[in-house]
């Protein structure tokens, strides 16, 4: 069975974001509704409170840090894929860390958003991580159902920045450190 219904409010299963979540502590889910945000997240936008207008970081502040969770949805109406990527670059410039669930299509341009073609990389402050095909889980029925592609989980970051010291030569390489977070 693959996903057929013309919903956008698919629940993310539990397994998918647990383990991310060891690691990134979301307090913010980005695109949910009220039944299928995900449990440890303090606050989260809905339809009517769109995610794609709120300010991420200040969320992310006033709930004490921690980072966002992002399963956008995958239709046009939702707001397309590549406005919820930029959503996510900018706030990452503001220090936010975000975790996105997308489909796996790289021939898309909001893909290139996230892999520098010409580079042949993710640009930085991107990690992508390619899944194989996941079940989502329905939303009318809440069963587990296949979905036609594979998936692509996207954590966006701040760029790294490259530092040189005053005292260092210029045929010395630059040193690659993350920015605080």
């Amino acid at each position: 069975m693959t996903m057929t219904s013309n919903s956008d409010e698919w629940r993310t299963p539990e397994w998918i974001w647990k383990s991310w979540h060891s690691t990134l502590c979301f307090t913010i889910d980005a695109a949910a509704t009220d039944e299928n945000k995900i449990d440890p997240c303090k606050d989260w936008y809905t339809l009517a409170r769109s995610g794609l207008d709120a300010d991420w970081a200040k969320s992310v502040e006033s709930q004490g840090g921690g980072s966002v969770w992002c399963h956008p949805p995958y239709s046009r109406k939702g707001g397309p894929i590549s406005r919820w990527v930029e959503k996510a670059i900018s706030e990452s410039e503001k220090g936010v860390v975000s975790c996105m669930l997308l489909p796996a299509d790289t021939s898309t341009d909001w893909f290139s958003l996230l892999w520098d073609r010409t580079a042949g990389s993710w640009h930085s402050g991107v990690q992508g991580y390619f899944t194989e095909k996941l079940k989502l889980l329905h939303p009318e029925t809440g069963k587990a159902v296949g979905s036609s592609a594979g998936s692509l989980i996207a954590v966006v970051s701040a760029p790294l920045q490259r530092l040189r010291s005053e005292d260092e030569e210029d045929s010395v390489p630059d040193l690659i450190i993350a920015q605080d977070i």
